[in-house]
This record gives structure tokens, C-alpha cells and sequence, in this order.
């Protein structure tokens, strides 16, 4: 969308940014204030609504004029707190008083109207003023009818893109199409918006047949408003923020509630765009509301990252989330935590040492280097003279060593074209390992064999140039597998499962996630004997083949065939490694689109290299095989289903033959046998007993 398509027509408006940032105030200003007379269902009086309506608007009412200052960021909402969700308003740069007589809530605008229409920029990028709709035309159908087809009218009337005053015979930019295309998505989300209708609930008994046969989630029907904050997440994310604005303001004037949740990221828009001075102190009184808890800040926080909002903003807003809540409020070890982590993205280092000294005079931390280890983990990766000021604060005050601190060093490398330095913090860990209680846990061999699938080569040598400087060794993948299995998964060492149930799935799901990495990073070195030693070890811990790891293999051997085929093409030969995965095949379907083709071999990986579907008895002992579209939503969902793992092994044990086919080496059954021993001899050690997770841990 165009910085100056969407602009008002209004005075004093000069910017997309100023529009968007009088239209997040001004959205909810006039929906949850003056529409909160004129936009009524039925035109049906305060006084005559059901009691959740009444008591909708009804806490809008605000006493006392002063605490609405003009041409400030102001906030206006209610004082009282309710166990109800409450709806949070921004109202910047705008003048204006509130009438709360007589129980009503208007809003009597002295500067610009909201309800002027928007009209897209002429040919030589200047606005044609835009008289507004009158009363009648713009609110009075709604009122009379109940329906919304006027309201249709002036949204297909503001985002269609056919109202460009524009030549018809004037060439059409791409900026120019794209920004129609954004806006009939928006219209089109506004027009099913207004068809979408609640399932009404029925007799469980008519339903029973059904429900038998499908799982809830399935059955579950998303209610209009859910439907309007999914809509809103997807434009934002897409940093569509003018089209989230109106789907915004139209579930305000439908009269839905938004959730704490879609408030909060409506906030963090409209941080995005408002430029207005001390704009933070707008939010003081939606901080202070008992019903907007830590855990709407910090999605609010998590907003404010993902729509890269300077971090000094962010460290401003929570000190003011803090001081809102009064002084019986705790925060949270977990908000801490995000403020000294902001504070060092900020550089304010200073100050992130001085909150963790005011947290432990307080209440403290459970680990004390804990804080330090988020310190060096959020510095940037370029200042490493930040890192060595936070070591020498923890050598001063005698803070215990503690594997996290490592953990984040070795993170910080994955910037560097460099293992060395990473590895060398891994050998400290390992030398303290053999005389104190110091092990390498999960994290650090997450962050290894990250880097290793990236980075790792095989001919790393000493640099001529640093012949006067030690070298640290890189450990090879293999020794690494085999330190973790010893030091990680082994009975002795793995800690237990925890008895209460969410501890005991996240630590679950930590060694499902390492072993996962250590696959993929395997797969990225070619190392398909090691990989299969690492399939045999999920299952031999008790951990689940799931759709990620049909994922990753899948994805890294379809490229693998579909640029096998393509070169052989170039160079007149045989696609070998595409005939012995795949069979033979239809060479028509790799020309198709790379999307679709990928989505192919996908397919025929799956279908070739499975036991025979004969076999169903088997498989069903084993596990089922998933389908290529459960496995491209891996990201979104995984089924917890018992998956077999036999394609997989077929699929590595066939690329490995046809990779030594292609060489001068023996191959063969025997072959292949001895290769796997001496990949599990160097990955699995002896005598070491396996921690286990059983079906009742899991």
C-alpha cells in the first residue's frame, strides 16, 4: 500500500504515518465514543439494552474533563476495574470534550471529521478534499435497518481502488496494482466480516454421530470476533497497518468486544506509526487497569520486537507498567528478565546491572548468574566490549559460574564465520565437567550442532597468518554426538522427569528438539550413516518420529533430486541419485512450477520408498506414514501420532548406496553393514545406559 493512498482528506494531515497515527486514536475514539450513540443496534436506548450492553458503554462515561488535555496523547477508558474484558482506548493528537449527561457518551469533535472520506491521490500526488458524509447517509441506514449495506458502500468506497480520480487511459505502476490489490483484501475481509454468522448451538444429541468421528478442535466454529483478531494478526504481520486499523474499527462499530490480547497489539501499532511526543505516557491509564494483567504486557512486548520498535521505547513502557501497577506489585521473574534484556539491546548496561541488584534485594534469582547469562545473550553481536564489562561485574560481585553463561557465549558465535571460539568455551565446560558439577546441558548442544550443520568443515587448519596464536580444536560432529550422549543422555547424568505435567513436557519436547537438530545437521554434512544412528537413537530414548523429521529429510533430499536432475540434464547424462530415489519417472513433472515440483517429489519420495502397501499390518505396528501436506504443516501442528520412521531409513540407506555406487569403493550389503558399526561405534559409547522416556512419562 502506498504511503499516500489511504490518507484522509482532513486538515493537518500530511502523511500516511499522521493518518495512520490520528486513525489508530481516532478508530477507537469514535467507535467506543460517539458511535457509541449513534452506531446502536435497533436504535435502542442505553437504558433499554440487555446489561452487558448497557455496561459496555456505560464505563466510557468520564467525569471529569480535565483528564482529557487536547493535542496530547491522552487515555480514555474507565476507572473502575472489572473482571470483564475492558476495551483499552488511544486517542492522539485530537481535541474535544466528553458529554457524559444523562448516562450518554458523545463525542463533539472540534477539528477534523472522522468520518471523511478517503480518496487515493490524483496524478500528481496531491489530495482532492473530500466533503463528509452527512449523518443521514453515512449512519442512518444502519439505524433504521440493522443491516450494514450502506456501511459495505463506504468501505468498497475507501479501498476500492477504481475511485482513483486518475485518467482511465493513464498507465497503471505496480506500486499502483498492489496497492488495489491490498485494498480489495481489506474489502474483502470487511464484506465477509459482515456475512459471517455464529453457528448456533444445537442439541449434543443430534451431534453425537458426528462428534464420534471427528476431534473437537474440528467441531469448534470461530466466533465473529475471533474471526476479526485472526484478520487483524494476518495484516499486521504483513505490515498491512492501515487495512488492520478499519477491520479494528469495524468490530468496534459491529459491537464486539476485542480481547485484551487484540488491544494489545493494536497498541503496538499504533506505536509503529504515531510520532506524537511523550506518547507513552498515553498509556498510562490502560497500564494501570487490574483486568490488562503482565501477560497482555507482555504479549505487547513480544508485539513491539516483531514490528521493530526501538528497544529504548520498550525498556520506557515497562518501567511505566511497573510503576502503574502500585507499589503491592511484584513482577515477575520472566518480565525481569525481558526488561534487562531489553535495557542491554538498548546499551544501557548500566542500568540492566542496576535492575538485577533492585531484583535481588527484592526477591532474587533462583540461578544468580541467570540475568548475567541474558545480559550476553542480548548484547549486540558486535560489542564484544559489553561482554567483557558484564564478565568483570560477575567476577566483582563473585557470581557463581553456571552452564548458561557458556550456553550464551557459544550463542553469540552464530554470527561469526568462525567455530573455534565457540568451541573453545565447549572445552572449558568439558575440562570443568571432569572436577566439578558443570555439564554441558540441552542448550549447549542445540547451539552446537547448529552451528556445526551451518559451518562445519572438514579441512579446517590452522590460519598462517595466527601461527603465534593457540587454535582451539573443533570437536568432530561425531565426538560430539557421543560427549552428549554421555554427559546428556545417558541414566546417570539426564536429570529426571519432573512430577508436575507442563515441566515434564517441556523437557520432553528440549530432547525431541536436540536429537531433531543433531539429524538435520547430519543431513547437512552428508553424513548419512550418522543420521540413521541418530533416527535409531530417537526411538531407543523413547522419543517420537514426528512430522518435523519427515519434514527436514524430505525438504533437504528434494532439492538434492530436483538439482540432480537439472545438471544431469546440462550434462547429458543420467540423473542417478533421481532414478534411485524416486524410480523412473515423468521428467514433466520436475518442469513444472518449483513450488508444485517440490511438492511432487515429495510425493513420490513417500510412495517409492515404503515397504509395499501390501504391508498395512506392519505399518500399522510400526506406525502410520503421513501425508505431505500433515508434513508441510509441521510448523503449525503436529499430531502426536505414532509415525513410522521405515521411509526414512529407506530413503538414507538408498542415498548412501547410490553416493558409493558412484565411487571407486566396494559396494554393497556388506558394505553398508560395516559402515553403520563404525558410525555407531564413534557416535554411541560403550557401557553407557540410555535415559528412557516411558509411554507414562511422556
Amino acid at each position: 500500500m502506498s504511503s499516500q493512498s489511504l490518507v484522509r482528506a482532513m486538515p493537518g494531515a500530511h502523511s500516511s504515518a499522521d493518518w495512520l497515527s490520528r486513525s489508530c486514536a481516532e478508530a477507537v475514539e469514535t467507535t467506543r465514543l460517539g458511535l457509541a450513540e449513534t452506531r446502536r443496534p435497533r436504535a435502542l436506548e442505553v437504558n433499554q439494552w440487555p446489561e452487558e450492553k448497557s455496561d459496555r458503554y456505560a464505563h466510557l462515561a468520564v467525569n471529569d474533563a480535565s483528564e482529557v488535555p487536547n493535542e496530547s496523547a491522552t487515555v480514555v477508558s474507565d476507572a473502575s476495574d472489572r473482571s470483564s474484558n475492558i476495551p483499552y482506548v488511544l486517542r492522539t493528537s485530537a481535541s474535544g470534550t466528553i458529554d457524559s449527561s444523562k448516562g450518554q457518551n458523545r463525542w463533539h469533535r472540534e477539528g477534523d471529521d472522522i468520518r471523511a472520506a478517503i480518496r487515493p491521490c490524483d496524478a500528481g500526488g496531491g489530495l482532492d478534499p473530500v466533503e463528509p458524509l452527512s449523518e443521514a447517509e453515512d449512519w442512518g441506514k444502519h439505524v433504521r435497518e440493522g443491516l450494514r449495506e450502506g456501511y459495505l458502500r463506504r468501505i468498497r468506497r475507501k479501498y476500492a481502488g477504481a475511485c482513483c480520480t486518475r485518467a482511465a487511459s493513464a498507465k497503471v505502476t505496480p506500486d499502483q496494482l498492489e496497492e488495489k490489490k491490498t485494498n480489495d483484501l481489506v474489502a474483502s475481509f470487511l464484506e465477509f466480516m459482515d456475512l459471517v454468522k455464529d453457528e448456533p448451538k444445537r442439541d449434543a444429541r443430534q451431534t453425537d454421530w458426528i462428534r464420534n468421528r471427528f476431534r473437537e478442535d474440528d467441531l469448534q466454529i470461530p466466533s465473529q470476533p475471533k474471526i476479526a483478531e485472526n484478520i487483524i494478526h494476518f495484516l499486521v504481520e504483513r505490515r498491512l497497518f492501515e487495512g488492520a486499523v478499519a477491520v479494528y474499527q469495524y468490530i468496534i462499530e459491529d459491537g464486539l468486544l476485542p480481547s485484551p490480547s487484540t488491544d494489545a497489539l493494536f497498541l503496538a501499532v499504533a506505536m509503529k506509526a504515531s510520532k506524537t511526543p511523550n506518547q507513552l505516557e498515553g498509556f498510562k491509564t490502560i497500564l494501570s487497569y487490574r483486568s490488562f494483567t503482565e501477560t497482555h504486557f507482555m504479549e505487547l512486548l513480544d508485539h513491539i520486537v516483531n514490528l521493530d520498535i526501538g528497544a529504548d521505547n520498550a525498556v520506557q513502557l515497562t518501567r511505566l507498567f511497573i510503576s502503574v501497577k502500585g507499589k503491592d506489585y511484584r513482577p515477575s521473574r520472566s518480565l525481569i528478565m525481558k526488561l534487562i534484556g531489553l535495557q542491554t539491546q538498548a546499551g544501557q548496561i548500566e542500568a540492566a546491572a542496576d535492575t538485577i541488584m533492585e531484583y535481588d534485594q527484592s526477591q532474587g534469582f533462583d540461578t544468580p548468574a541467570e540475568p548475567y547469562a541474558q545480559m550476553i545473550h542480548s548484547a549486540p553481536a558486535s560489542d564484544q566490549e559489553a561482554v567483557d564489562w558484564i564478565m568483570g561485574v560477575m567476577r566483582e560481585k563473585d557470581v557463581p559460574v553456571h552452564v548458561m553463561v557458556f550456553n550464551s557465549l557459544i550463542a553469540r558465535q552464530k554470527h561469526t564465520p568462525d567455530l573455534r571460539k565457540a568451541f573453545a568455551f565447549y572445552n572449558v565446560i568439558i575440562r570443568l565437567a571432569a572436577t566439578t558439577a558443570l555439564k554441558p546441558d540441552a542448550i549447549t548442544y542445540k547451539h552446537l550442532f547448529r552451528l556445526l550443520g551451518y559451518q562445519y568443515k572438514t579441512n579446517y587448519h590452522r590460519n598462517a597468518s595466527r601461527n603465534n596464536k593457540r587454535v582451539a580444536p573443533i570437536t568432530p560432529p561425531r565426538q560430539l554426538f557421543a560427549d552428549m550422549i554421555l554427559l546428556w543422555f545417558s541414566a546417570k547424568f539426564h536429570p529426571p522427569a519432573s512430577e508436575l505435567a507442563s515441566v515434564r513436557r517441556n523437557q520432553f519436547e528440549t530432547d525431541q528438539s536436540l536429537l531433531t537438530i543433531a539429524f538435520r545437521a547430519f543431513l547437512y554434512l552428508d553424513d548419512y550413516p550418522a543420521a540413521l544412528v541418530v533416527l535409531r537413537t530417537i526411538t531407543d530414548v523413547g522419543l517420537r518420529i514426528t512430522e518435523r523429521t519427515y519434514f527436514i529429510l524430505l525438504r533437504y533430499m528434494t532439492r538434492k533430486v530436483y538439482y540432480d536432475v537439472y545438471v544431469a540434464r546440462a550434462k547429458s547424462k543420467t540423473p542417478v541419485l533421481a532414478l534411485g530415489l524416486l524410480g523412473p519417472f515423468d521428467h514433466r513433472h520436475i518442469d513444472q512450477d518449483a513450488d508444485a515440483a517440490y511438492r511432487w517429489i515429495m510425493h513420490r519420495l513417500l510412495a517409492h520408498n515404503r515397504e509395499g502397501q501390501e504391508q498395512t499390518s506392519s505399518e500399522s505396528r510400526r506406525g502410520r506414514i503421513p501425508t505431505v501436506s500433515e508434513i508441510l504443516k509441521q510448523d503449525l501442528t503436529l499430531s502426536g501420532d505414532t509415525l513410522d520412521f521405515f521411509p526414512l531409513v529407506t530413503i538414507l540407506s538408498r542415498a548412501l548406496q547410490i553416493r558409493a555406487s558412484a565411487s571407486e569403493i566396494a559396494w554393497g550389503e556388506q558394505w553398508q553393514k560395516r559402515t553403520m558399526t563404525k558410525a555407531r561405534y564413534d557416535m554411541i559409547p560403550k557401557d553407557v545406559e540410555l535415559w528412557t522416556w516411558t509411554q507414562k512419562e511422556k
